[in-house]
């Protein structure tokens, strides 16, 4: 038995802070490396830490609205090839010393110098 050919639109979804999922983008194809069109989908974005799903269905089961409660325009069933979740974890990012941290640190470090050279002197 042979399968029906697929066309798959792939959505993103972003855990919110209802128990919904908000959409963050859908595509149904993608322009290839080859000069053509491919029937594929792919999502290339920055994302930001949290949860997110992905949705993948058959054309054209598109996203109705922009929560996931809202359904999708296909009559579902078949159309709905699977639902996957990823957690995304953010890595801490050092925080760049401001302008007024590098004054204080260029005043500051041959003040404490000073006084220890000083300090030294008189003993």
């Amino acid at each position: 038995m042979s399968s029906p050919p697929t066309d798959p639109i792939l959505a993103l979804w972003q855990a919110g802070p209802s128990s919904d999922w908000t959409l963050v983008s859908q595509n149904d194809d993608v322009y290839g490396a080859y000069g053509g069109w491919d029937w594929d989908s792919g999502l290339r974005l920055d994302l930001m830490a949290g949860s997110y799903m992905a949705t993948v269905t058959n054309y054209s089961n598109f996203a109705k609205g922009p929560l996931l409660s809202d359904g999708f325009s296909g009559a579902g069933g078949s159309d709905n090839l699977g639902a996957y979740t990823l957690n995304i974890t953010g890595d801490t990012v050092a925080p760049v010393p401001e302008t007024e941290e590098w004054v204080m640190l260029m005043v500051g470090l041959p003040l404490v110098g000073w006084m220890t050279r000083r300090r030294q002197e008189k003993t």
